[in-house]
């Protein structure tokens, strides 16, 4: 199994691929792919953001046209949602092909990170769980057992979720693990201490090894980036109106996983609020919350964040930007719906009993109370159903985790450490799902493997 080439063997190598081709065959996939050329660009050696990126972002796709003309490739297997420019490349010029593909895609229960599913692409999803799941849901569902028969870390899990109150109940332990790294705990406008440690480390170039995972500390010119971005969004938000009808829009961080790739189109967020302000009913707002550690730690550029893209938004007229610090919890439970690309806080509503309107494509997209957002007649669709006051079932959520748990895989691409506990490799399930995607266990030995 062959590993991801590393940015200097790309380079090395250049392809014969013409780079025009590269060009036209992406043309209309490139929305998707610039995001993970933003973010790897330092690694890939680009410079700049403007259209000096795009012969540099087209060389090294080259390779990976160079890949597919030198190897006969039956189908790609990528240990997890296809990241960064190579990857993500990898599997768009895949599926473009007709080359089959296999994602493993985790499962963000927060009481385990060892479950995951093995679906044939991030936009099909896991079509064997969506057509159990839509055979059970025609059986007789008991409320009361409905949910006896999952594990006793999920039920708590469930519990923990539906009977949170405040902030810290309803935050996923993963990210409230970030959270403690974020500014050593201090507010978002605490300066002082924050421009003293940029100074340190534009002098000395260093980094907190614990905080440079989640985006790295800032030197002084990123903190004078960061600071001017926080002073525009808090200039912008204004209080929410709890009681008329509103669409509450918490924000991804980016870049991340979440919407590059799972996002699809709607890796830019901008197109999901722009689809949303246009169609919602008369008298309706969106409320959008951008995600706070955005503003505390990560990538303090104007690539995913500027003060522009934040006064673009405030300028629909029936678009809120609240402010950082509103209650997540007032926010959902108070809407009329939450709008996410892949969010966490989408699977958070639907176990509160609030409708979810999912843009992208999240773990938990198949679940009773969550609509599939592609097209404006999807959107439509959900809005009439919302307005005419469809809740979601907690019985359908709960059958819906036990189909789940039934086709997931148990293992974890990545080793334990101290952010997601204890971890297990891949094992027998994955091997038993490998044998039945491939019609022999021959034709397995023909899947290359791509790791991030």
């Amino acid at each position: 199994m062959s590993q991801s080439p590393s940015p200097a063997a790309l380079h090395a190598a250049k392809s014969d691929v013409l780079l025009v081709d590269v060009a036209r065959e992406l043309s209309d996939l490139s929305w998707e792919l610039w995001p993970s050329v933003f973010k790897g660009r330092g690694k890939l050696g680009i410079e700049g953001v403007g259209l000096v990126t795009i012969p540099a972002m087209l060389e090294v796709i080259a390779q990976t046209e160079a890949l597919f003309e030198s190897a006969r490739i039956n189908c790609v297997l990528f240990g997890n949602v296809p990241t960064g420019v190579f990857n993500h490349a990898l599997y768009l010029l895949a599926r473009r092909r007709g080359i089959k593909t296999l994602v493993l895609k985790r499962l963000l229960f927060e009481s385990t990170t060892d479950l995951t599913l093995l679906i044939p692409s991030i936009e099909e999803g896991a079509q064997d769980v969506r057509r159990a799941y839509r055979e059970a849901l025609t059986e007789e569902i008991e409320d009361a057992q409905s949910d006896t028969l999952l594990p006793e870390d999920i039920r708590a899990h469930l519990r923990r979720i539906r009977d949170s109150n405040s902030e810290t109940d309803s935050t996923p332990t993963y990210f409230q693990e970030k959270q403690k790294f974020a500014a050593g705990g201090e507010g978002i406008f605490s300066w002082p201490r924050e421009w003293a440690r940029a100074a340190l480390n534009t002098v000395y170039k260093k980094k907190s090894t614990k905080l440079e995972e989640f985006g790295g500390r800032d030197n002084l010119r990123q903190r004078d980036e960061r600071k001017k971005l926080i002073r525009a969004y808090k200039e912008l938000s204004t209080p929410v109106v709890f009681d008329v009808p509103f669409i509450y829009v918490p924000l991804h961080i980016q870049p991340e996983a979440s919407t590059t790739p799972n996002g699809g189109l709607f890796t830019h967020q901008h197109l999901m609020v722009d689809m949303l302000s246009k169609r919602v009913p008369d008298g309706w707002r969106i409320v959008v919350k951008e995600h706070p550690n955005q503003l505390k730690f990560y990538y303090p550029n104007q690539l995913f964040r500027s003060p522009g893209y934040y006064r673009s938004l405030a300028a629909y007229r029936n678009v809120t930007l609240c402010a950082v610090d509103e209650s997540a919890v007032a926010l959902t439970s108070k809407a009329r719906a939450v709008a996410t690309v892949t969010g966490y806080s989408g699977w958070q509503a639907v176990n509160w009993g609030v409708p979810v309107l999912a843009f992208g494509h999240p773990w938990y997209e198949f679940c009773h109370g969550v609509f599939s957002i592609r097209s404006e007649s999807d959107l439509r669709e959900a809005l009439d159903s919302i307005a005419s006051g469809f809740k979601p079932h907690l019985s359908h959520v709960d059958l819906f985790v036990r189909i789940l748990l039934d086709h997931a895989i148990k293992g974890h691409y990545r080793k334990a450490d101290e952010h997601l506990g204890e971890s297990r490799p891949y094992g027998a399930d994955l091997e038993g799902k490998l044998d039945t995607a491939f019609a022999t266990r021959e034709a397995t030995e023909n899947v290359h493997q791509y790791r991030r």
